[in-house]
């Protein structure tokens, strides 16, 4: 009977139990409140610390740009190898108000932080740039560094491990991805530390490690969407021969940029069937029988150059998307068919 009322007891009754992503956690210090969806562990290391700005290689001309400072301890640490100014943007209003007070009670006047979003909020002129990145905007915040039109000397910023690893991976290796081929157009990545997950509060359930980033002397000149929209492709079958990963719905894609490119350039389009043409563009390059995990930047470049001597693209063919080029097809051909009526 007692079992009986107990299931009659309203929801409310019961103490709901929080999920692990929920759980709120309270700075022993501050007194501020850290949430996990947000990323925000607080590294509290200080051989973790040091190892980033020594990796910095900080100078006194430096303009330091910091994304998520959180509490500021690795502000304040970076702001004692003097560098010429030190810009923070955080997202969290009462974090950047804490780091404030705290760079401010050691004295330092060469700082200014900013609150908003790092995806979003315009950036600054800068020379070396330091982030403790929130593990779910890792690659996001990372590509936008890449393609910003800073001219900044190295980056220093920490990931969780298994990010790293497929940022380093080499091809032939299990990891080498999308992420590693797209990083190498833009820098060289090296590995500074492993930093374990005691180092932070509140703790994370994984190990981080801290890489260095420096830019290529010379950027390449090459449309990153383009050249992803290609990548994109041949790593959904990675394993496979270049000649055999063109699924249905690429080449749909592909045919439709295609007949977009020949008509806004008043060009008339090959009679020869499309699949021919994109293995024809295969077999010219070279690597028709490669596989994406095996190969470099340089084949793939040679690739993209024999699609694009066709007409071929893979994305952005003049600012549109594959789904504008279709619907201007589709107008093309309807007016065509009103035409012959």
């Amino acid at each position: 009977a007692m079992a009986l009322r107990a299931l009659a007891r309203p929801a409310a009754a019961f103490p709901r139990r929080a999920r692990p992503d929920k759980i709120y956690r309270t700075h022993p210090i501050t007194g501020l409140t850290l949430r996990k969806t947000k990323g925000q562990h607080m590294l509290t290391s200080e051989g973790a610390m040091d190892k980033i700005v020594d990796a910095a290689g900080l100078r006194p001309t430096d303009n330091v740009f910091e994304v998520g400072p959180g509490t500021g301890n690795l502000t304040v640490r970076i702001l004692k190898q003097g560098p010429k100014h030190l810009n923070a943007l955080e997202f969290e209003d009462k974090l950047a108000q804490e780091c404030t007070q705290r760079c401010r009670a050691w004295g330092f006047n060469n700082f200014s932080i900013r609150v908003g979003n790092a995806l979003r909020h315009e950036w600054p002129e800068f020379d070396v740039f330091v982030s403790n990145t929130p593990y779910n905007i890792s690659t996001p915040i990372l590509f936008r560094l890449f393609t910003s039109q800073v001219r900044y000397r190295c980056a220093v910023m920490m990931f969780q491990k298994e990010f790293v690893d497929r940022l380093l991976a080499d091809p032939r290796n299990p990891e080498y991805a999308r992420l590693s081929i797209n990083s190498r157009l833009f820098a060289k990545v090296v590995k500074v530390c492993d930093v374990k997950a005691g180092s932070f509060w509140p703790q994370p359930q994984v190990t981080s490690t801290v890489v260095k980033i420096i830019p290529r002397a010379a950027a390449l000149d090459i449309d990153f969407e383009e050249w992803d929209g290609m990548i994109k492709i041949f790593f959904q079958r990675r394993r496979k021969r270049l000649r055999n990963c063109f699924h249905r719905s690429a080449m749909c894609m592909l045919e439709n940029n295609y007949k977009l490119w020949c008509s806004m350039h008043g060009q008339a389009a090959s009679t020869q069937s499309f699949p021919d043409m994109v293995y024809e563009a295969i077999e010219e390059s070279g690597c028709a029988d490669r596989r994406a995990w095996c190969m470099e930047v340089t084949e793939f470049m040679d690739v993209q150059h024999c699609f694009h001597k066709r007409g071929i693209y893979f994305r952005n063919v003049a600012g549109m998307d594959v789904a504008q080029g279709a619907s201007m097809l589709l107008q093309q051909r309807e007016e065509a068919l009103r035409s012959k009526v």
